[in-house]
């Protein structure tokens, strides 16, 4: 029997279980682009130099105005830590530096502060009262909004009016001229303000849509629709504790909840379309604090060429050194063909072509805040679509902070992987002959395919290693039971210094501290820790050359079970596409 992946030429990442879909998990793939073909995607930080991010912390949204110069390309500022930065350049590729107007705000706190463009101004906000703009080419002013409050304070721009969250549950606003309204009309308190925490704002076209926390026990959140003026909105309850982020695209509202799960508004309700593959329910990082450090930013969801992406940091709340692994922290994207998958990690990669050193991270500490920032340019050094913030990890547990963009220019080489759902054999059991891997030629002798499957289900498990040279690495962990027989099983690098690879063992020596050698050469990384995931994929075989388009690969005759599972680690450049799978199979024991 013959199986063709993607089935009718369409992936399908359903995060169901492990028999729905075609997808079960996925990395760094771009699946929309060229339908039916996989694609390898990568972010790289947006700096020059580590100096232009000094007193950087977390950049929890983005926002720029258009005041009648810079050519199209406005410079993009962001609130990340107590400081504002601000782009050197217009355009997604300018460097961000710490802005040096007058009176700039020092205050902020990427815990509580937000940024938005409203009236030909930015707005910041801050942890207490007093509210900074700037036009962007004098000095920073201040007004006070609201009591002396030191909680979180969104904002949100309708109509004429922008609109601040304060004390957890009210909102206030003020007009084009500062006026500030806080009481009355254009102000809102919401019921049960001691548990009913708002946690995002969203403007649509004929209304202001509100999500809340429901922060201090296992009730449920809501979210409220409200006209901007009037002290009566409508009640939407949730079969979660809470609406964490929202969307609003062709003036629909998408959110995702704190169960992982993408909601959308079909006119009377909230209906689930799609959800994180969070299958053993726990919660995720910080899933009920009263501040903006949870698992996903309020500002962690954009409209990305037309998709919705939704940043996320998926460390679970129980042990935050854990993310389950279909799950991995970054920025995962929906399509209502293909369901919700992973599209982009953060890599340390500078912009001027640094050495490589790792090819994405699957964990991240701090999610931040996401923007489409695609500019109509014909600068030769544009490069991106977006811009996004986080604190990441620089080892197995140093912390750091960065702003990121994407390759859409394809320059740099990029790693990811796709592993399908299990496909059941056709008898009680089936022995798995053949597999054909289609692709477009690669581009590079660099570039590799490397085919890998499994026939049971093993829990994986994961160390904290030193990297000793390009192909070796130390620990502590006994890792016995992934170097069998001369068989070496995979290790696949989730944190520090050489994540995205996926390499096999093929080597272990040593006792108490364990020297191992892997298959792949990690370019750039002889020294540094990180943390590294052991799973027992057994390697089939891999495709280098430049000048084929299909490779097919023998099964060995112990290949038989009831079910197979297969997994494809690819490293190339943006230009190659991995087109079809096809598997053959014979039944060994049938059902008659």
């Amino acid at each position: 029997m013959t199986f063709v992946l993607p089935p009718n030429g369409q992936w399908t990442q359903k995060n169901v279980g492990d028999a729905t879909g075609s997808l079960w998990s996925s990395f760094n793939l771009d699946l929309t682009v060229k339908q039916g073909d996989t694609k390898i995607t990568r972010l790289n930080t947006n700096q020059s130099t580590s100096s232009d991010l000094a007193n950087l912390g977390v950049p929890i949204g983005f926002a720029r105005i258009d005041n009648g110069a810079g050519g199209g390309n406005y410079p993009y500022y962001t609130v990340a830590g107590t400081r504002v930065f601000k782009q050197s350049i217009g355009g997604v590729y300018g460097s961000f530096t710490q802005d040096s107007q007058t009176g700039t705000p020092t205050t902020c706190s990427s815990d509580a502060s937000d940024i938005a463009a409203f009236n030909g101004y930015i707005y910041v906000t801050t942890a207490s009262n007093t509210v900074y703009k700037t036009n962007g080419t004098g000095s920073w002013a201040t007004f006070t909004a609201g009591g002396s409050d030191t909680t979180a304070h969104k904002l949100c721009q309708y109509g004429n009016r922008m609109y601040m969250q304060r004390v957890y549950s009210q909102i206030i606003s003020w007009d084009t001229a500062d006026t500030v309204a806080t009481s009355g009309q254009y102000t809102l308190t919401l019921p049960n303000s001691a548990t009913n925490l708002i946690t995002f704002m969203c403007a649509a076209s004929d209304k202001i849509w509100i999500g809340t926390l429901n922060a201090d026990s296992n009730s449920n959140g809501a979210i409220y629709s409200w006209d901007g003026s009037s002290g009566n909105p409508v009640r939407y309850k949730l079969n979660s504790t809470g609406a964490m982020a929202g969307i609003v695209k062709d003036d629909i509202l998408y959110v995702m909840d704190n169960d992982g799960r993408l909601l959308a508004f079909n006119g009377g309700t909230f209906i689930e379309i799609a959800k994180l593959p969070n299958f053993m329910k726990l919660e995720f990082k910080n899933s009920k604090v009263y501040s903006n450090s949870r698992w996903i930013h309020p500002n962690g969801m954009a409209i990305i060429n037309n998709k919705i992406n939704i940043l996320v940091n998926t460390q679970l709340n129980f042990n935050t050194t854990l993310t389950e692994e279909m799950c991995p922290s970054g920025i995962w994207e929906y399509d209502k063909d293909i369901g919700l998958y992973h599209k982009y990690s953060v890599s340390y990669l500078d912009r001027v072509f640094e050495t490589i050193t790792d090819y994405g991270q699957s964990r991240i500490e701090t999610a931040g805040g996401l923007i489409f920032a695609k500019n109509n340019t014909s600068n030769s050094a544009s490069n991106g679509t977006l811009l996004m913030g986080c604190a990441y990890y620089s080892n197995s547990s140093t912390i750091k902070y960065g702003i990121f963009t994407d390759d859409n220019n394809d320059l740099y080489l990029k790693a990811g992987y796709l592993a399908t759902t299990k496909i059941p054999s056709s008898g009680i059991i089936d022995t798995w002959q053949r597999f054909v891997l289609k692709y477009n030629n690669l581009i590079s002798s660099s570039n590799k395919i490397v085919a890998k499957y499994r026939l049971t289900d093993y829990n994986p498990i994961e160390a904290t290693i030193t990297w000793t040279s390009t192909t070796t690495f130390t620990t502590t962990t006994d890792l016995s039971a992934y170097w069998t027989s001369g068989t070496g099983f995979e290790c696949e690098i989730v944190q520090g210094t050489g994540a995205g690879m996926c390499s096999h063992i093929t080597s272990i020596t040593g006792s108490g501290t364990y020297t191992v050698t892997v298959d792949e050469v990690h370019t750039g990384v002889t020294s540094g820790t990180a943390i590294a995931r052991f799973q027992k994929w057994i390697k089939l075989g891999s495709v280098t050359d430049t000048t084929s388009t299909f490779k097919i690969m023998q099964f060995p005759a112990s290949a038989a079970s009831n079910f197979i599972q297969l997994k494809v680690w690819m490293i190339m450049y943006g230009s190659d596409e991995l087109k079809e799978i096809d598997i053959q199979s014979v039944v060994s024991q049938d059902l008659k």
